[in-house]
């Protein structure tokens, strides 16, 4: 290049970039070589080192496995009020009493299921029986029909109810005598384990298997509390609630007074049926009559229907004191009626003995007719003689003795009964119309 010849001298022995003088500059280059260093290093190990890191590793696994042997054994026991372990037999009462106690409390939980699958079998058997009752009255049958049906029903009811207990008496039976046989075991088992207990006056530790068993016994008692006895405790109550609502005892003194009462409460027997007077005189025709009675019937069979449902408390002897009452009034409209009936059909027989008097008075006398009564001017009531057939609209003089002369009528109807009514046209000064004035009907 252009500038070589301006380098003019350089010092080989020193640079900069060395920390040093190189002094051998002609000198061979060392060769650096890993297989050397290795064995280099090998010959220098330090054999403490291993020994004191082993060491370390066998104390921590040591320490650990020793603190959890502790810790279970910590576990495994539990403090009591009895011996420490002097008397064995004691802790032997104590798992026979657990044990015992468990198999106490699963035989009390089956008796309990027991009953209560009993009272379940016996209210389907009441179920069956009770739909045939509801089919027998359907059917509408004569009263003694129905009856003797029904009775064969509750016989057969009866019967089948009698098989189930029996059925389920047996297994009662059997649980219970079980039951016994543990308790009476139990009882032993306790009388063993205080006699124990007072030779014992220090505290010692049992088995974790003691606690489990107590535990186990605790949750057994609480689920027979709160399941099999709760849920026939809830059955029973249910049964009593839905009784009290649907068959409720009367408290009120009212009620029990009439309840208790001996009145006249006797079927009707009487009916005598329509009156024809009763018609005659306006008062209800037979058709109305009929129709009435016809409500009666109905009332009355469906009162001995609802007779027939088993009612309990106050609705039982209820419903039976309504239907005597019902009878009872019915009864006694009947017989008012009838009386009712007889009274009028004497008063008219009265009232035609008197019509007979006038007409035989009449029958030879040149009047007409006399006044019956005129306390009302527009409807006064007079007596015709039976040869006018049609009196209606014909005025009629009014005299007193035979020349006096009273006022003029005018005879406006004919009541059903014949009896006749006129109204006032005039009136002579200062007189008044009274009984027995005799009338002299104008002819027209």
């Amino acid at each position: 290049m252009g500038n070589e010849i301006e380098i003019k001298d350089l010092d080989i022995r020193s640079t900069s970039f060395l920390p040093t003088e190189i002094k051998d500059i002609g000198g061979m280059t060392e060769i650096y070589s890993l297989e050397d260093e290795f064995a280099k290093t090998k010959k220098n190990r330090n054999l403490l080192l291993y020994f004191s890191i082993l060491l370390f590793f066998v104390v921590v696994v040591g320490s650990a496995f020793l603190f959890s042997i502790y810790i279970q054994d910590m576990n495994k026991t539990v403090e009591i009020n009895i011996s420490e372990f002097e008397d064995l037999r004691l802790k032997e009462v104590i798992d026979s009493a657990r044990s015992h106690e468990n198999n106490l409390d699963l035989l009390l939980i089956k008796l309990e299921i027991l009953k209560i699958d009993q009272q379940k079998k016996i209210l389907e058997v009441k179920q069956k029986y009770y739909k045939r009752e509801l089919d027998t009255l359907d059917l509408e049958l004569s009263g003694k029909e129905t009856g003797r049906r029904l009775a064969q029903i509750k016989v057969a009811e009866k019967r089948e109810i009698a098989g189930v207990e029996r059925t389920f008496q047996s297994q009662i039976n059997e649980k219970t005598q079980e039951i016994d046989k543990i308790k009476e075991e139990i009882a032993k088992k306790e009388m063993a384990k205080k006699d124990a207990e007072e030779t014992e006056k220090k505290s010692t530790s049992v088995s974790n298997v003691d606690r489990l068993n107590a535990l186990k016994m605790e949750e057994l008692k609480k689920n027979n509390d709160s399941g099999v006895v709760s849920l026939r405790e809830y059955y029973v109550n249910y049964i009593t609630y839905l009784k009290n609502l649907y068959n409720p005892v009367f408290k009120s003194q009212k009620i029990d007074q009439i309840l208790q009462s001996k009145g006249n409460t006797q079927t009707k027997e009487d009916v005598r049926g329509f009156h024809p007077i009763y018609q005659s005189e306006g008062i209800i025709n037979q058709g109305e009559y009929e129709a009435v009675q016809s409500k009666a019937d109905e009332s009355k069979h469906l009162m001995s229907r609802v007779l027939m449902i088993p009612y309990e408390n106050s609705v039982s002897p209820t419903l039976k004191k309504i239907n005597a009452i019902t009878n009872s009034v019915e009864s006694d409209y009947e017989n008012m009626l009838n009386r009712f009936a007889a009274v009028l059909n004497y008063k008219n027989k009265v009232i035609d003995q008197y019509h007979s008097a006038f007409d035989y008075t009449l029958s030879d006398k040149p009047e007409s007719g006399y006044v019956i009564n005129a306390d009302n001017t527009n409807n006064i009531h007079v007596h015709l003689n039976k040869i006018f057939q049609n009196p209606i609209n014909s005025t009629a003089l009014i005299f007193r003795e035979d020349n006096k002369y009273i006022g003029k009528i005018e005879i406006t109807r004919v009541d059903r009964d014949n009896v006749i009514r006129a109204k006032l046209v005039n009136l002579a000064q200062n007189q008044t119309i009274k009984p027995f004035d005799k009338i002299l009907l104008e002819i027209n």
